[in-house]
């Protein structure tokens, strides 16, 4: 398939060290003084005017933040007012939570950044005047950063968000078949593909049900949905809509065509002769394989899937889909 390259925007995500949390949550503080600022400006002017601020009112105010005692660059208590402000339109509220930087409802640490605020080299980002050191898994230093922020998560870790721009390969063409794969979704594994290759599914949910049912101190998790079906954990395992997801991303940026068709039948139809001899119902789900009745070819149940699913790509593709 020829390609030819585009660019886009992705986020790459990096560990900080440790060693910088104490750092970083000095400035979270800062963070979180400049949003609630930001949250009690917005619900004065609202009072007294009736009317919302945008990110370019709040840097009137804001101004001169960074002479005042604050160890943030310009440019970050700009990006903070600008979330602000687009959360605040998203919420359709006059105020929004205020963030704490104690307590045991605290909020966790967040640090929005701009180009000019940022630095990558050697392995390190320069930042508030201070270099960080992260464990660099993406050679940071070859990529410019447009924005991102610094993120802390439940257990403490700092992580670096950055957006940066990348080359993608564009489509072009129809990809030979040898480059088509057919993937079928299941609870057993995960994934099986039309080559016969299988992914076994996680099972997160079994292997930590028990401790979240006493974390919760609850005897049945969501009870609704799993009243639904005896199979709803296995659902839940599965993942199949995060799973989904990543796969068209992942799609987009290698320059594939990503398709979803229906799949109806697709276990009970013979890939070999088309006739649908397979097993049916409830009672043919344990079945995981089985031989066509009509030409005796023997199909694993999730792999015979995978080649009717692949067979009802390719009759799209000759048809014409949309780009996804």
């Amino acid at each position: 398939m020829n390609c030819t390259a585009s660019t886009r925007i992705k986020v790459l995500r990096l560990r900080i060290k440790d060693k910088h949390s104490k750092f970083l949550s000095e400035l979270a503080h800062d963070v979180n003084f400049v949003w609630n600022y930001c949250n009690e400006l917005q619900v004065t002017v609202f009072n007294r005017e009736r009317r919302f601020l945008s990110g370019y009112d709040f840097s009137k105010y804001t101004c001169g933040a960074t002479k005042e005692g604050l160890h943030l660059h310009s440019q970050t208590v700009e990006a903070i007012a600008e979330e602000y402000a687009r959360r605040r339109r998203q919420c359709k509220k006059v105020r929004l939570r205020w963030r704490k930087s104690a307590g045991s409802r605290r909020s966790l640490g967040w640090i929005p950044f701009k180009r000019a605020a940022i630095r990558p080299a050697h392995g390190q980002v320069k930042f508030a005047n201070r270099w960080l050191s992260l464990w660099d898994t993406y050679a940071l230093g070859a990529y410019k950063i447009r924005a991102g922020n610094f993120c802390e998560d439940a257990r403490g870790r700092w992580y670096l968000n950055a957006c940066v721009q990348v080359s993608v390969a564009a489509r072009a063409g129809r990809p030979g078949a040898e480059l088509q794969v057919g993937i079928d979704l299941g609870l057993k594994d995960l994934a099986t593909t039309s080559a016969g290759q299988k992914i076994v599914a996680p099972q997160f949910y079994r292997a930590f049900e028990v401790r979240l049912a006493s974390a919760q101190r609850v005897g049945n998790i969501n009870s609704t949905a799993l009243a639904k079906t005896s199979r709803a954990k296995s659902v839940f395992d599965a993942g199949w809509s995060a799973f989904r997801t990543m796969l068209r991303y992942k799609c987009d940026f290698a320059g594939a065509t990503f398709a979803e068709v229906d799949e109806a039948f697709s276990t009970q139809t013979c890939s070999a002769c088309g006739a649908r001899s397979g097993p049916k119902g409830i009672a043919g789900l344990g079945i995981r394989a089985w031989a066509c009745g009509q030409c005796g070819t023997a199909h694993d149940r999730d792999v015979n899937a995978a080649k009717n699913i692949l067979a009802a790509g390719r009759r799209r593709l000759a048809e014409g889909i949309p780009v996804l």
